[in-house]
């Protein structure tokens, strides 16, 4: 171990969150997956139908700019979850600390529609902690509202769904995926939702360093997957791509924004 890790914070909270126990309402018993075969059929647990638009709140700045109704669902990853806590939500994680964080921390109130974790597996992914956790989890624990586990492994049950998406990446937009951040993973979900249900969408926070650097609540200097070329790359493509169909995308974000 180099000696600068050891004094490196982000070690102590893994630690930290590997000890600690499961919170109240985590519950014995693997998640049930049973009737989900298709993200139609998720697309139906989460009753997309009651809600007149899906709202993507990711963490950059311009997502202290949304004006919250009781008819959206709001679509949350990593710490922005802290704006739509006290809406209808439904929350992602995609990198492997926040899985650990959830994992020991999340207590789901009743607006709390579920949880996304959809990731590409690979050797390096499933030695992190947060994804060995995980994957333990799914098997033997469930909280109050499902939590779908979404990857290209051949054991997961969800595979289908995870082949259903990229294969209508391929098909419609013709773009092969690649999750170069969680901002960018929960857009491509949302907006498969969306496609299915003819609901718009409402973009907030994917603001990838543009116009001010940081996230809705602090100033910090933020990394190449947010802000990077191959970042706009990824998500300019899709927006670009998106903003043709016919489903309606609504950009509020700093980052390619479509909306005045």
């Amino acid at each position: 171990m180099k000696l600068s890790s050891v004094f490196n914070k982000a070690n102590y909270k893994t630690i930290y969150y590997l000890l600690k126990p499961y919170p109240k309402g985590v519950r014995n018993g693997g998640v049930d997956y049973k009737g989900i075969e298709s993200l139609k059929d998720i697309v139906a647990y989460l009753n997309i139908d009651a809600f007149e638009k899906l709202v993507i709140v990711a963490s950059g700045p311009s997502s202290r700019n949304i004006e919250f109704s009781d008819k959206a669902l709001y679509f949350s990853t990593n710490d922005a979850m802290k704006l739509v806590k006290d809406h209808n939500f439904v929350y992602l994680v995609n990198e492997s600390f926040y899985r650990l964080r959830y994992l020991k921390t999340f207590v789901g109130k009743e607006n709390w529609k579920g949880t996304f974790f959809w990731f590409a597996s690979t050797r390096d992914n499933l030695k992190a902690s947060g994804t060995q956790l995980l994957l333990k989890y799914i098997k033997l624990k469930h909280r109050t509202k499902k939590e779908f586990l979404i990857t290209n492994t051949e054991d997961c049950p969800l595979l289908p769904v995870h082949k259903e998406i990229t294969e209508f990446l391929k098909a419609e937009l013709d773009i092969k995926y690649y999750g170069v951040n969680s901002g960018y993973v929960m857009l491509v979900l949302v907006y498969c939702m969306a496609y299915i249900s003819n609901k718009p969408v409402e973009i907030f926070g994917l603001d990838l360093g543009e116009k001010e650097e940081g996230y809705f609540d602090k100033k910090v200097e933020i990394g190449k997957s947010v802000k990077g070329d191959k970042a706009k790359e990824v998500v300019g493509t899709f927006l670009t791509k998106v903003y043709k169909r016919e489903v309606p995308v609504i950009n509020h974000s700093y980052f390619m924004q479509n909306v005045k």
